[in-house]
């Protein structure tokens, strides 16, 4: 879908950025079409199956039956709570944005969202293996910023694994910075992508755009 959409818009040879589920979906693009991709840039990746930090309430509404009472019982009762944890967890050791978590909590308090996103978290989770034996079969540039206090997506098996598999990869590693990069480091973002950008250019006939993926 991402490549066709890409394609109706004449967007070639794409920078991909992704964070966190879009660091898995960016990999998995580039394995998918790698002619069509110029680079990636990946920010804190969930790019191995492995325990994330998010609390284990918000796992459970993907379970059969019982997930589903669960959520639709404890969720407006929980919610809040569970989602005042988990941010504070992702944007650690930085604060939650106030105007952030407001526009969360409306969002993330809602039944059938959080049923979704656990379901999504359990198929990211079961598909993860499929790919990962691929990953040193990828030849753009890539770039992967990673946080060395990340309580979500554990760094050294995530970003740190992912650079040893990645024959064409830089590592950044930023210190006293957590899971949510793009809000709390985005100068650093920002230097990513040019530096990807300036290694495409390099090559002959490149053209770049860039295209970007978020959890």
């Amino acid at each position: 879908m991402l490549h066709t959409a890409l394609k109706e818009l004449n967007v070639e040879q794409p920078i991909l950025v992704g964070h966190s589920w879009g660091g898995a979906l960016a990999l998995a693009y580039a394995l998918e079409f790698q002619d069509d991709v110029a680079g990636l840039v990946l920010l804190a990746p969930a790019a191995y199956e492995s325990d994330d930090g998010v609390s284990f309430l918000t796992k459970l509404p993907a379970w059969p039956v019982v997930g589903d009472v669960v959520n639709w019982l404890f969720t407006p009762l929980l919610g809040a709570w569970i989602v005042r944890e988990d941010l504070q967890k992702a944007f650690a050791p930085d604060p939650v944005p106030k105007h952030y978590l407001r526009h969360v909590l409306s969002e993330w308090t809602r039944p059938k969202k959080v049923k979704w996103y656990s379901v999504d978290d359990a198929l990211l989770g079961s598909s993860l293996p499929k790919f990962t034996p691929r990953y040193s079969d990828i030849r753009v540039p890539v770039v992967i910023v990673t946080g060395d206090s990340d309580l979500i997506v554990p760094a050294k098996e995530n970003a740190h694994r992912l650079y040893e598999a990645l024959p064409h990869a830089e590592l950044v590693v930023l210190e006293k910075t957590g899971h949510q990069i793009p809000f709390t480091r985005p100068s650093a973002v920002v230097d990513a992508i040019d530096r990807v950008a300036a290694k495409t250019a390099a090559a002959p006939g490149a053209r770049t755009s860039l295209s970007a993926m978020s959890a």
